[in-house]
């Protein structure tokens, strides 16, 4: 985790979120370690690697010198900590400061670097001005995930200039792996950041393309991924007025940015896991509410939906009312 090398980051990353909980667990007090490193993507993919775990997989020590590391690390890596979230209960959780949550103001439109110059043969900026950018958008841009392109931006200006060429067009192309790490993880880090690109218009997602003005008044969930429903709301959180959940029913979101906790009338509504990441991006506009409380509220209606008999839900009545009528028309 602590090598300079980006893409051997990214595959420490993959590889430790492919073990099971008791073995990821073993190393949670080495992990912890890198939440204070002085390169905050280091630390951010550290927190991001012990999201998977319950505080029942760490032991004494290791809980505590998370902890501890997490308390001194910075402000953007506890906003990391606390929307992962890290294998701790919400009382803890609210000792953290996390910096401005996911509703921070977009990027700075930054003047734009040139990919010229000269670079040592052989090397990596040496391929990418041969290339030229249209190219490596087309061959290269999708060979790699979005955090490593973010991490070797700031390493020079050859770098900067071709992946600022990407991430300040009208289009983004991702795939789904890029918010989304093994075993469904949420990397709500990347989700942030795409929510704040300046330029955004059009996002692709792993070949579908999403016509972000289109979008911003009324988004359909039923047929997204969650890495879609993730991507969207965390995108246009901050504009949609209503959406489709679901179990089909259409809900009023845009009053989910205003309300307080106890008068969002959330407690009606039964949410699906896509429904529950459309809404992380809108209640995190609402500056009445903590990051925690947000998706503390989410999970709650989204085990609620997991208890729910048929007989219990509504919308779920109604999609069997239909079922049994449709089969009645086939029998008669």
């Amino acid at each position: 985790m602590g090598e300079g090398d980006a893409e051997l980051r990214a595959a420490a990353v993959l590889l430790l979120g492919r073990l099971q909980p008791a073995a990821l667990g073993r190393h949670a007090a080495a992990l912890a370690a890198h939440a204070t490193s002085a390169d905050e993507a280091v630390a951010k993919d550290a927190i991001i690697a012990l999201a998977s775990l319950s505080p029942d997989d760490l032991a004494p020590h290791a809980a505590e010198a998370l902890l501890t590391s997490v308390r001194a690390a910075s402000r953007a890596v506890q906003r990391v900590a606390i929307l992962a979230p890290v294998p701790f209960d919400r009382t803890t959780l609210r000792t953290l400061v996390p910096d401005v949550p996911l509703c921070a103001p977009p990027l700075a439109p930054t003047p734009m670097l040139h990919a010229t110059g000269t670079a040592p043969e052989g090397s990596f900026e040496a391929m990418l001005l041969g290339l030229g950018t249209e190219a490596v958008g087309l061959a290269l841009w999708p060979l790699l995930p979005l955090r490593p392109w973010r991490t070797m931006a700031p390493l020079s200006a050859t770098l900067h200039a071709v992946v600022a060429a990407h991430l300040r067009a009208p289009l983004l192309d991702i795939q789904e792996a890029d918010v989304l790490g093994p075993f469904e993880t949420i990397d709500w880090e990347s989700a942030s950041f795409i929510a704040r690109l300046p330029n955004l218009r059009v996002l692709r997602v792993g070949g579908v393309v999403y016509d972000l003005e289109l979008l911003r008044d009324h988004v359909d969930v039923r047929g997204c991924s969650v890495a879609v429903a993730l991507v969207l709301g965390a995108v246009l959180g901050g504009k949609l007025r209503t959406a489709t959940l679901e179990g089909g029913r259409v809900l009023e979101v845009a009053p989910l940015r205003a309300r307080p906790a106890r008068s969002l009338g959330l407690h009606q509504v039964l949410l699906g896991r896509a429904d529950v990441e459309l809404l992380r991006g809108v209640l995190s506009r609402n500056p009445r509410l903590e990051p925690f409380d947000t998706m503390a509220l989410l999970q709650t209606r989204h085990r609620a939906l997991g208890r729910t008999s048929v007989t219990g839900n509504a919308e779920a009545q109604a999609l069997l009312m239909q079922a049994v009528q449709a089969v009645q028309g086939a029998v008669g």
